[in-house]
């Protein structure tokens, strides 16, 4: 330990040479309680953290701290303002190895949990140091299985700053990728994102094509409904990484599935209004009247003979909704399995000769409350827990001065800005929820049962 707590000095102060060290630390390793404690018993080091506010006041009241050195933690990736800028060292820190140590160590109060949660570290370094991410198809399972042996483990907190850092290089990928996504050809094994599924299915022209879209279905949920078909139902299922519509939101992507192209602003989600889009896209591949078929939760019919079927269930994103973090989600989506609705409709359309395909509008992830944005902001303005699109009469400048640190955009011609990491617009300390674009919210599965 004494080990890591000098290397964590060395690399903050430059071997003691700054005195005055602000950082942004998205993993939460220097808010550890052993590292903390440590750089102010062995290098005299005064810690804070907090947003801008907390910056200015410990910049200003820096004279009367009895310690030699200050570290200032940033809980948010806030610029500095320049004043302070120019007379303190400005750094991002990473602490992979530092952590693997600790949790390697023998220190009794981590040895309960640090063989596991090193061996996932691992694993998943494994995976995420040469991430190709426009191919999530290629690691997305890997990983969605080391999520879920973490949750069963309950060790959600422990390994969530692994997750933070992978998704800090997915945003960035989507910066400067994802309206080629958008724009890019339908994919020739699978879709590429929502917009494609129905196109895609098409293809398939000698066969009953079924369609189900399992509301608000995280990836590594898929791989728990997977194992659940392929136990009961004796068949083998093909699973690939497509991209949900940003913002990931239901009235968007779930529109997008079923329109088989763009969204619209103004649509009004509902069944009703889903149903018609369903007619509306096979009407144009020639199908009609009895040949399509489409339901909205509820067992399927006996019987069953259209060439084209869609059925959705708001079931698992309901269980979602009502799920105050990771671990409670977890044993929610094993009731749901349990309940074996789902599982009972894929066995009456294999029963009757359908190809099956499965797919989610959205993910969703564990959320950390910000705050709740301010009622002027909230005027006329479309938003969720994760995103905001403002009105068009809002000042944008003043907005971000407002919310500094605490907002990022994948356009920044647009006016719509998301929550940084995982925080939400909300005043609940957690929650699960979805509309932003961390990865467990945007890469969703697509599910192919013979």
């Amino acid at each position: 330990m004494d080990a890591v707590i000098q290397n964590v000095f060395d690399k903050l102060f430059n071997c003691g040479e700054e005195s005055f060290v602000v950082v942004y630390n998205h993993d939460g390793f220097l808010l550890n309680e052993y590292v903390f404690e440590g750089l102010k018993r062995e290098h005299d080091v005064a810690v804070f953290y907090g947003d801008s506010l907390d910056l200015r006041i410990a910049w200003e009241t820096r004279a009367n701290c009895r310690r030699s050195r200050i570290l200032f933690i940033k809980k948010t990736n806030f610029p500095v303002i320049e004043d302070i800028a120019r007379n303190v060292s400005t750094i991002r820190y990473k602490a992979q190895l530092e952590r693997s140590v600790m949790l390697s160590s023998g220190d009794a109060t981590l040895q309960d949990s640090g063989d596991f949660i090193l061996r996932q570290i691992r694993q998943w370094g494994q995976i995420s140091n040469n991430i190709d991410f426009n191919k999530p198809t290629e690691w997305i399972e890997n990983a969605g299985r080391i999520i879920l042996d973490v949750l069963e483990k309950e060790q959600w907190r422990d390994f969530s700053d692994c997750i933070s850092i992978v998704n800090e290089h997915f945003f960035d990928f989507l910066k400067s990728s994802y309206n080629f996504i958008v724009s890019s050809s339908l994919g020739r094994t699978a879709p590429r994102i929502v917009t494609q599924v129905l196109p895609f299915i098409a293809r398939f022209n000698a066969q009953r094509k079924a369609l189900i879209v399992v509301d608000g279905m995280n990836y590594w949920q898929s791989l728990m409904l997977r194992e659940d078909l392929e136990r009961r139902l004796d068949v083998k299922t093909k699973s690939d990484c497509i991209f949900s519509w940003l913002p990931s939101v239901t009235e968007l992507s779930r529109q997008a599935i079923f329109r088989g192209g763009t969204p619209l602003v103004d649509y009004v989600q509902g069944p009703s209004n889903e149903k018609k889009l369903w007619i509306q896209f096979w009407e144009s591949k020639g199908i009609r009247g009895n040949a399509q078929y489409y339901q909205h939760g509820g067992t399927l019919p006996d019987g069953m003979d259209s060439d084209v079927l869609a059925y959705v269930t708001v079931s698992l994103d309901e269980k979602m909704h009502a799920s105050d973090n990771y671990m409670y989600l977890y044993d929610n989506t094993r009731r749901w399995l349990k309940e074996g609705e789902l599982t009972d409709n894929v066995r009456r359309l294999l029963n009757a000769g359908y190809k099956v395909f499965i797919t989610t509008d959205h993910g969703n992830i564990e959320g950390v409350g910000y705050r709740t944005l301010d009622n002027r902001d909230r005027l006329d303005a479309w938003l969720s827990y994760r995103h905001i699109t403002l009105n068009d009469y809002l000042d944008r400048n003043i907005f971000e001065e407002q919310y500094v640190g605490h907002l990022q955009q994948i356009d920044e011609n647009s006016r719509t800005y998301y929550a940084v990491g995982t925080e939400t617009f909300s005043g609940k300390p957690r929650c699960v929820t979805h509309g932003g674009p961390h990865f467990l919210e945007v890469l969703i599965p697509f599910i192919t049962i013979n």
